[in-house]
């Protein structure tokens, strides 16, 4: 356990618990991270918990048309919807409880997890190849546009 979950509110703990549990089952997802307030040990109870759950690529487009099917199992969901709002059509928006939750589901290829604006934490992987994707590029945010 790393000393980010020892610091988790029970809620997003027990989440966290029931959703690798359930995630780890699925061959087609190659690793899961934690980024957000996960990595700077700021999580208190009124905060999102953010996931990026990475998929292989050749089920990539599967996984995807199943997101909603895969989030429901993850735990007791009242609603979900994408990001494309906010510019990232591959984020799931859930809403779980009671005890309510906002978790943020991002789906990703790992093909592009080399792509990535911070170094989330890897809660899961399958032999070494998310670390590995993370170690062949630094993470980068983008620059911002000023016009």
């Amino acid at each position: 356990m790393s000393a980010n979950r020892t610091q988790l509110p029970e809620p997003h703990s027990s989440f966290l618990d029931r959703a690798l549990a359930q995630l780890t089952k699925d061959s087609r997802i190659a690793g899961v991270a934690a980024g957000g307030s996960y990595l700077t040990n700021s999580i208190d109870e009124f905060s999102d918990l953010d996931l990026v759950i990475f998929i292989e690529p050749s089920a990539y487009e599967s996984v995807l048309n199943q997101r909603q099917t895969i989030a429901a199992d993850l735990g007791p969901l009242l609603a979900a919807f994408t990001g494309e709002h906010v510019g990232e059509p591959r984020l799931l928006i859930c809403l779980y409880g009671p005890p309510l939750l906002h978790v943020d589901l991002k789906y990703v290829s790992l093909e592009d997890a080399g792509e990535r604006i911070e170094d989330p934490e890897v809660l899961f992987e399958r032999d070494g190849r998310l670390t590995a994707a993370f170690d062949k590029a630094p993470a980068h945010f983008p620059e911002l546009d000023l016009q």
